[in-house]
């Protein structure tokens, strides 16, 4: 049985080569290029846009969330009472079960008006945000990997590890450059 060798191909440019149009869309619309790089119809394009778009709001929502937690969490030093306190900022007080945190109006420290959060637990915060990162770079790894087998590139796992994970605009502007 007699094969035919296939000649691989190599990248048409570096995974860092300043382009200002593919450099722009990677780093301002991930979306759009990893959309274009993976979809051969308008509808697929449509949906796969709107999928990254969920992913990536899913992503800004949980750290937002995770902010407004810490935010309210209340500081470490329980008191009888925000006056007598020695350090106002640090301090919360209970009052009928629920707790306020102390903070300082007019030199005199009082109880704020807002309950602050002393039991949060927000590990399903860090669960659910790594699972979404695992998404995307799932997403980012398979445009890599349909550009490699349609123009039948060369690979180096070092690089494209890298182009996926931490050069991710830079991956995206490459293999977007790759497109007819």
């Amino acid at each position: 049985m007699d094969y035919e060798m296939i000649d691989q191909n190599t990248w048409n440019t570096s995974l860092c080569k300043p382009d200002c149009e593919s450099c722009f869309l990677s780093c301002i619309v991930p979306c759009h290029v990893y959309s274009k790089i993976m979809s051969t119809t308008k509808l697929e394009y449509t949906i796969r846009i709107l999928l990254y778009i969920i992913l990536y709001t899913g992503i800004e929502q949980l750290i937002y969330i995770k902010y407004r937690l810490d935010k309210s969490m209340c500081p470490p030093g329980l008191v009888n009472n925000c006056l007598l306190s020695d350090n106002c900022q640090e301090s919360y007080m209970m009052i009928s079960d629920k707790s306020y945190s102390c903070r300082l109006i007019d030199g005199f420290c009082v109880y704020n008006e807002y309950q602050c959060n002393r039991d949060v637990d927000t590990s399903i915060i860090y669960l659910m945000s790594c699972l979404l990162y695992v998404i995307i770079t799932y997403l980012h790894y398979s445009a890599r990997n349909y550009i490699i087998y349609k123009k039948n590139i060369k690979s180096n796992c070092l690089t494209d590890f890298c182009a996926i994970t931490c050069c991710v605009s830079c991956g995206l502007a490459q293999e977007y450059r790759e497109l007819p």
